[in-house]
């Protein structure tokens, strides 16, 4: 998880082999609930320029890989919906909280009305466009003109 802004990047110092090397990055803190600056400064044991170049190369990948795919740093377990945020509809959204909420024993009452409505065609027609979109309140022209 990581946005444009937190992009992973080298620092070389120009390759200047007796300067030091890292990679700096920036991860999800669950226990702090932020990001955190984090580096990796392992290619300092390399002393070739292609051995660093290299070994740069393959963590820059490593490390957006594993960004990619959400993990994060901390003990504290992230929440994970087992929903994609930028395809998930809002209809999808109501229907994994009400699963969870009812799996854990927590009141459902306020979401099943919700999901009634949506379920119904009584609600606002941005409920069927993906969560992303929706977040403004209001789906855009193009999303109206396909309801």
């Amino acid at each position: 998880m990581f946005s444009p802004e937190y992009e992973p990047r080298l620092f070389d110092a120009d390759g200047d082999l007796s300067k030091r090397w890292y990679i700096d990055y920036r991860i999800w803190d669950t226990d702090k609930q932020a990001f955190v600056r984090k580096q990796y400064t392992g290619i300092n044991n390399y002393s070739t320029l292609r051995e660093r170049r290299w070994v740069c190369k393959e963590k820059l990948t490593e490390i957006r890989q594993l960004l990619d795919e959400g993990y994060t740093a901390g003990v504290t377990p992230a929440v994970n919906l087992g929903l994609d945020a930028r395809t998930a509809t809002v209809r999808e959204a109501v229907e994994c909280v009400v699963e969870r909420k009812a799996a854990a024993g927590g009141s459902v009452a306020f979401y099943n009305v919700a999901l009634r409505r949506i379920r119904g065609g009584n609600c606002h027609p941005a409920a069927e466009i993906s969560y992303a979109g929706a977040h403004h309140g209001f789906p855009g022209r193009a999303e109206q003109a396909r309801h």
